[in-house]
């Protein structure tokens, strides 16, 4: 992989997440022509996950007045955890798509996980203030997740109509129990690392 490349790609990528926001379905016609190698998703994941990372640092630092070293390692642990699930989720759907008759493509399928990934990723920031009216916003960004996922099937995959659903299904499963390890893990950590954080002493909700 050519590392200059790599870098000319980074405008590309945020160009990407951005549209796919506005204007998924003409954004993912585009997207099927990119020739993506799996450094090229990884450095995609990892620009989506950063506002996470940002958010999870401002808010404990801010919001829970952890310490400092704590809510970096803390944060940078999560920050790795966000995108190398969205990798392994999209390689595990790429691995089980057979069960539903599709052919398996990994870059295709990883690329469109990825995709359904990203207004999840990118909401994250709401963590620099994590109070549960904020929550309604993940929801709606996960929500918005499937909704480009179900898009991007015909565009990205090109499967058969009668296997499209069966394929979508599936997509969610693997997205929602990959998420539920996900915050599974930030509450262990949560719990593991407390003489590091503390003291957590809410300021205002």
């Amino acid at each position: 992989m050519d590392i200059q490349q790599l870098l000319a790609n980074i405008p590309v990528f945020l160009k990407t997440m951005i549209q796919l926001l506005i204007q998924p379905k003409k954004t993912m016609e585009e997207a099927k022509q990119y020739k993506w190698q799996y450094l090229d998703m990884l450095v995609y994941l990892k620009l989506a996950a950063l506002p996470a990372f940002v958010g999870l640092l401002i808010g404990h630092v801010w919001f829970w007045y952890a310490q400092l070293g704590g809510a970096i390692l803390l944060s940078l642990i999560l920050f790795v955890a966000s995108f190398l699930g969205v990798l392994i989720g999209g390689l595990l759907l790429n691995a089980l798509a057979p069960m539903v008759k599709v052919t398996q493509q990994p870059m295709q399928i990883m690329k469109l996980f990825s995709f359904m990934a990203t207004p999840f990723l990118l909401i994250g920031i709401i963590n620099i203030y994590p109070v549960w009216p904020m929550m309604i916003l993940t929801i709606i960004a996960a929500v918005y997740g499937f909704f480009i996922f179900y898009q991007g099937i015909p565009i990205l995959l090109k499967i058969p109509k009668e296997q499209q659903m069966s394929f979508f299904i599936l997509g969610i499963v693997v997205f929602v129990i990959g998420w539920a390890i996900l915050w599974g893990v930030w509450i262990g950590l949560d719990i593991t690392l407390e003489s590091m954080l503390w003291p957590y002493a809410y300021g205002f909700m």
